[in-house]
C-alpha cells in the first residue's frame, strides 16, 4: 500500500466526521434562527429573510464539503472568487442548469437565491430534506403527470410573485459534459410568466463528484471524505421569453447550457 493510500485511510474518516459535524451544527442553528425570526417578525417580508437563511445554509454546506468554486462570469475569463450572490434585479427568472451532483443544489441556491424545483424523494433526505421543505422547495415526481402539473402550477405562482426558480431540466443527474434533452414543462411556465431564462453550465474536475444512480447517503459520504471538490460554474446571458415558442425556448436554453458547460470545463 502506498504512503498516500495510508494517508487517505487516516484522513478520509476525519474529513467525514468534520463535515458531518459542521453540516449538522449549521443546519440546526440556522433552522432554529429561522423559526425564531419568524416568531419575532411574523410573515412580513418572509421571502427576503428566507433567502438570507437559505443562502447561508447553502454556503455552509459547500464549505463543509470543501467545494472549490471557479466562477466563469458572463463574457469574461475565469476567476477564482468568493461565492457572490446574484440578486434578482429584474423580478422573476428561471435558472436552468445541467445536473451532475448533489453539490449543484447548494451552488445554485448560493449564487441565485430563490427556490428550487427538485425530485420528489429529496423531501425525505436526512437534514437536507427538512431544510428544503422549509426553504419552499417545489417537489415533483417526474413519473407522475399529476405531480408534474401541480409543480408547474406552483412554479407559475412563484414567478408571478417575482421569485427565482432554479430547475435541472434534464430531469436527473448524468455523467459527462453532454447536456441531455430538456423537459419542456418549466419553459412553459416561464413563457406564461414572461420570466427570462438564466442559463448556467457546470463541470466537475473529478468524476467521483458525480451523483449517478447511487443512494444519497454514499454520494454525500464520498463528497465529505474527499479533500476537495473542484467545480467550475459558467454563467450565460439571460434569454428573453416574450414571443418565443416553448419548444424553441427549450432548445435555445439547452444549446446555451451546453456551450456554458464547455466554457466551465475549459476553466478547469
Amino acid at each position: 500500500m502506498s504512503g498516500r493510500s495510508r494517508r487517505e485511510r487516516v484522513l478520509a474518516p476525519l474529513r467525514l466526521g468534520l463535515a458531518t459535524a459542521r453540516i449538522t451544527a449549521a443546519s440546526s442553528a440556522l433552522f432554529v434562527a429561522l423559526q425564531a425570526d419568524r416568531a419575532l417578525h411574523g410573515k412580513a417580508d418572509d421571502q427576503a429573510r428566507l433567502d438570507f437563511y437559505v443562502r447561508r445554509w447553502a454556503r455552509e454546506l459547500l464549505d463543509a464539503l470543501r467545494v472549490d468554486l471557479v466562477l466563469v462570469p458572463m463574457d469574461a475569463p475565469a476567476l477564482d472568487v468568493d461565492r457572490p450572490f446574484f440578486p434578482n434585479e429584474n423580478g422573476a427568472r428561471v435558472v436552468v442548469c445541467n445536473h451532475r451532483s448533489i453539490v449543484d443544489i447548494p451552488l445554485v441556491l448560493d449564487l441565485f437565491g430563490g427556490e428550487l424545483l427538485a425530485r420528489g424523494d429529496m423531501a425525505t433526505w436526512p437534514i437536507m430534506g427538512r431544510l428544503a421543505r422549509e426553504a419552499g422547495t417545489l417537489f415533483v415526481d417526474r413519473t407522475s403527470p399529476t405531480s408534474g402539473a401541480a409543480a408547474l402550477r406552483k412554479v407559475g405562482e412563484r414567478l408571478k410573485l417575482g421569485r427565482s426558480i432554479a430547475i435541472f431540466p434534464e430531469g436527473t443527474t448524468f455523467p459527462g459534459d453532454e447536456v441531455r434533452e430538456f423537459h419542456a414543462g418549466a419553459f412553459l411556465a416561464a413563457v406564461k410568466g414572461r420570466a427570462p431564462i438564466q442559463p448556467v453550465g457546470l463541470a466537475y474536475a473529478d468524476e467521483s463528484a458525480i451523483f449517478g444512480d447511487e443512494p444519497i447517503g454514499p454520494h454525500l459520504r464520498r463528497l465529505a471524505e474527499s479533500p476537495c471538490t473542484r467545480v467550475a460554474v459558467a454563467l450565460g446571458r439571460p434569454i428573453e421569453t416574450k414571443g418565443v415558442r416553448v419548444a424553441d425556448l427549450r432548445d435555445l436554453a439547452r444549446k446555451a447550457v451546453q456551450e456554458l458547460v464547455l466554457r466551465a470545463r475549459a476553466a478547469l
